[in-house]
């Protein structure tokens, strides 16, 4: 090992205190590459194998590098340091604060349930030591609540965090802190489902964050992550679009286009061009961001699984569904080795996996996986989460498909139900599912519920898409049909003649839904 190591290593004793403080870790990681030190991650991790002796590493050096490692991201390394740390530290004050740190690092590292103990650990020392509402045991409870949620235990997290957002306000804690509490808040009540809530909470903690660091703070770039990532869920693509984009300039400023933390913000990133139908786009961002998290951490992290799933998400798209099972079973691994077969994570792989089913026109297995995961996700997520809503969706068209319309239609009106209480009007998650309830009721003959939902869907698709878009002019088409089918000639024959003209300037007269448009317009006219 180079001798500059052990200075830069002396070095590390001065970082303590800041980085404690939450202060600038960009100045930090820019101080670290000023050193030249391109390898100073593999140096390190060599230094600890070749210095195994107790007290061959000062204590305030070992604190200092797991502290670095945390704001770098080098999870194992930072692991080990700490472990290092907690073994050689006199202070019981100290060794806390050190198990404190290798649970974040354990954490990072995707070992959430090592993680979860050392945290109870502290959670019950730390309660008995300084009492519940004291600054150091709520740190934590918000470190706790990060695991909850990335194992799945949405509703926990949820609690955890409110109860700590309340005990911080109260102490008068700075802005700083309430905007990190009020930002995992925001994700955990994104988890769990309440959309607006997160929102809001997201909002408030850019606004404290501008109000207090400046635009050009990391910390504004994690809030413009968070708000535009719960953006693109409610349907704002312009806006969420907007905030990804500018947390992605300063991020790749600050940390690198490679950091774990830049690479998260292109995940998000490849999610809203897949919203927006910018495909390759979307492709190309997808497989970045999975072959950047399998290079930095590991091929079984749950974050490779992410990757691995959104990239599935956008082969299907353009009919690459080989390509696509392949990532869903590398995700399917990843998730189910990881958290098990009931974690939201799985779930959601195992429904993109029925997706694929019916994409191939296997009905049967899509109808059987889909059921797996609908009683999965009701016993996991609860009634009313947005994720049981989009399955419930999907389980109804595969048995519309297959014609079992009075199943389809039950679960139809569930899953309505709950995007109405979710998503705002117009949502394309509303107008989709109101669009295909209404195709379940006009097959049932309930023409005027079947028109009602159309021209919601009509009304949704064209303010989001515009008037001449292909859906936009499919749900005109629907509604038209059910006019007709409840006496009113004139009108329904004016809708399909416009959507069947509309749909031929689009896709071209030869298309086979505008001749089938044309049919039921000759169909409707010799029946006048």
């Amino acid at each position: 090992m180079p001798e500059a190591a052990h200075g830069w290593l002396t070095d590390l004793t001065h970082l303590g205190t800041t980085l404690a403080r939450g202060g600038s870790r960009f100045d930090v990681l820019r101080w670290w590459r000023a050193l030249g030190a391109a390898e100073a991650e593999g140096e390190l991790a060599r230094l600890l194998e070749t210095t195994p002796g107790v007290g061959s590493v000062p204590v305030d050096t070992l604190a200092g590098l797991t502290r670095l490692a945390l704001t770098a991201q080098w999870s194992s390394l930072g692991a080990r340091a700490a472990g290092r740390w907690i073994g050689e530290e006199p202070d019981p004050v100290g060794a806390e604060e050190a198990r404190f740190l290798r649970g974040w690092l354990l954490h990072d590292a995707g070992q959430l349930e090592a993680a979860d103990e050392i945290y109870a650990t502290l959670e019950a020392a730390r309660t008995r030591r300084l009492g519940r509402d004291h600054p150091d045991t709520l740190r934590v409870l918000a470190a706790r609540a990060g695991v909850d949620r990335a194992l799945g235990r949405a509703s926990q997290a949820v609690q955890r965090l409110e109860s700590v957002l309340a005990a911080r306000r109260d102490l008068g804690r700075p802005p700083t802190e309430v905007a990190t509490t009020l930002s995992a808040l925001g994700a955990a009540l994104q988890a769990a489902g309440d959309l607006s809530a997160a929102r809001r909470c997201a909002q408030e903690a850019l606004d404290l964050r501008l109000d207090t660091l400046g635009r050009g703070h990391p910390d504004v770039a994690t809030s413009l992550h968070n708000l535009g990532s719960v953006d693109a869920v409610l349907g704002d693509v312009d806006a969420a679009r907007h905030a990804l984009e500018a947390a992605l300039e300063l991020r790749s400023h600050h940390l690198g286009r490679g950091h774990v933390e830049t690479v998260a913000t292109l995940y998000a990133l490849a999610d809203v061009r897949l919203r927006q139908g910018r495909i390759e786009e979307s492709i190309a961002l997808s497989q970045e961001v999975l072959a950047a998290w399998s290079s930095r951490l590991g091929s079984d992290h749950p974050k490779v699984g992410a990757g691995a799933h959104a990239l599935s998400q956008t082969l299907l798209q353009v009919g690459r569904l080989e390509e696509a099972e392949s990532c869903l079973l590398r995700a399917l691994e990843i998730f189910a080795g990881r958290f098990g077969s009931e974690h939201p994570h799985t779930l959601t792989v195992q429904g993109a996996l029925a997706h694929l089913a019916h994409r191939r026109g296997d009905l049967p297995a899509s109808i059987r996986l889909w059921r797996e995961v609908v009683s999965s996700q009701e016993q996991v997520l609860g009634a009313d989460h947005p994720d049981l809503a989009a399955s419930l969706h999907n389980l109804a068209s595969a048995l519309l498909a297959q014609g079992e319309i009075d199943e389809a239609r039950a679960g139809l009106s569930r899953s309505l139900a709950v995007k109405e209480r979710v998503y705002p009007p117009g949502h394309p998650e509303r107008t989709a599912t109101g669009f295909l309830l209404g195709r379940a009721l006009a097959a049932l003959g309930e023409h005027a519920g079947a028109e009602e939902h159309y021209r919601a869907a009509h009304a949704g698709l064209s303010a989001s898409l515009g008037p001449q878009h292909p859906n936009t002019l499919l749900a005109q088409a629907g509604w038209s049909r059910a006019a007709l089918a409840q006496g009113r000639s004139a009108e329904g024959r004016a809708g399909l003649e416009e959507a069947a003209a509309g749909l031929a300037a689009v896709a071209g007269e030869g298309h086979p839904r505008v001749q089938a448009l044309r049919d039921e317009l000759r169909a409707a006219m010799d029946g006048r």
